[in-house]
């Protein structure tokens, strides 16, 4: 009989936070429930670690853009990935979710609810 031994990650604290972990659990919503599953990802950010592009009236999401274009908003940091609308809090990555990220305002509690909300409502009136 084959022994199994368990294997225990140990991940610094603070190198995944609940927003990153919401930002990629809304890119998997996303690419499910909008998308049909076409996945953008891959990579060292992961199958939904990139972001995808959505806006509707509670937020807006943007990949980090490749093209690298001297006067690309999206690859230099001009523009943010993420933004909830209702507290206008900003959020910015660095190819992928969590790399470089940068926030400018609060998030509330309820935002990732708010914004999977916004998407299921939008999914159920088309």
């Amino acid at each position: 009989m084959e022994k199994k031994e368990n294997i225990t990650i140990i991940i610094p604290k603070g190198a995944t936070t609940d927003v990153e972990n919401g930002l990629v659990y809304l890119t998997e919503l996303l690419t499910n429930e909008i998308f049909d599953g076409e996945s953008q990802g891959g990579g060292l950010g992961g199958e939904y670690g990139y972001g995808v592009r959505y806006e509707n009236d509670t937020f807006m999401m943007h990949p980090f853009c490749w093209c690298y274009e001297e006067d690309c908003k999206w690859c230099y940091g001009g523009e943010p990935n993420f933004i909830y609308k209702p507290t206008n809090t900003r959020i910015w990555w660095y190819k992928w979710i969590g790399r470089g990220q940068e926030q400018k305002g609060k998030l509330p509690k309820d935002w990732l609810e708010k914004c999977v909300k916004s998407v299921a409502k939008l999914k159920d009136n088309k």
